[in-house]
């Protein structure tokens, strides 16, 4: 059974699609993982315990 990896909070910020989803792509090419992405804040417990792993991507603001 693949281990179900969930990334988030989903967000339109540069660095959820730079981190989460680019390596939730990747990640997703191995048979041993499955991913999917979890909504914003207010957590959903019901929508985080889906997971067996939660990777959660933090947004940094723009250096300049």
């Amino acid at each position: 059974m693949p281990l179900n990896v969930g990334f988030g909070p989903r967000t339109k910020w540069n660095s959820f699609y730079q981190s989460g989803q680019r390596v939730a792509g990747l990640l997703g090419q191995d048979p041993r993982f499955e991913c999917g992405f979890f909504g914003r804040e207010p957590f959903s417990l019901e929508e985080l315990t889906r997971f067996d792993v939660l990777v959660f991507i933090k947004h940094f603001p723009a250096l300049d």
